[in-house]
């Protein structure tokens, strides 16, 4: 489901890696990298951001033992290693470190919560069928809905609040006539 959001990451890791300076464009931090700072410091420190991105910005370090990281030397074996993208990482702590006094509260521990295996991949067991009490529950509601729409178009055509239905009458006298071919001389 986030698979080309991940790829946008790696995309976006591969630009900040090749930039001359700290920034998207050199030494001086534009737009595009305020906006850019703002997901990845969201992706990074929100208990609620999708954990597959979170791991990707490098949300959840604590959670690998030290072994495993001192393993990974070069990026590819990183992000072999603990899937998480370096660059990423510094550049959301750059910013935060000279440009924001207070500091960000430590990324979450654990999970955001029972939907983060379906964020992940993992697939849920399928639903079982409705039973007869839930479609008839189902279909109540829907009718229920119906006519309460009915009634409240039914109010606002009829109402006379949002609209007035007039009738026109015919002015004989106005420009009506069919004689008026016969007056051009």
């Amino acid at each position: 489901a986030y698979q080309g959001a991940v790829e946008v990451l790696s995309a976006v890791a591969d630009r900040l890696r090749a930039s001359p300076g700290r920034f998207f464009f050199g030494d001086r931090p534009s737009s595009l990298d305020a906006l850019l700072f703002g997901h990845l410091a969201f992706y990074r420190h929100s208990p609620v951001a999708a954990p597959v991105l979170r791991d990707k910005v490098g949300g959840l370090v604590q959670r690998w033992p030290a072994a495993k990281l001192l393993a990974c030397t070069s990026i590819q074996r990183d992000m072999a290693c603990v899937g998480r993208l370096p660059v990423l990482a510094s550049y959301v702590d750059g910013i935060l470190e000279d440009f924001f006094a207070t500091a960000m509260p430590p990324p979450p521990m654990d999970d955001a919560g029972s939907w983060s295996d379906a964020a992940q991949g993992a697939s849920s067991a399928p639903k079982p069928p409705p039973t007869v009490e839930d479609v008839r529950m189902w279909r109540g509601s829907q009718y229920w809905l119906a006519g309460a729409a009915a009634a409240v178009g039914g109010y606002v055509l009829l109402g006379g609040h949002y609209f007035s239905i007039t009738t026109l009458e015919d002015d004989e006298g106005e420009g009506m006539d069919d004689d008026d071919d016969d007056d051009v001389q």
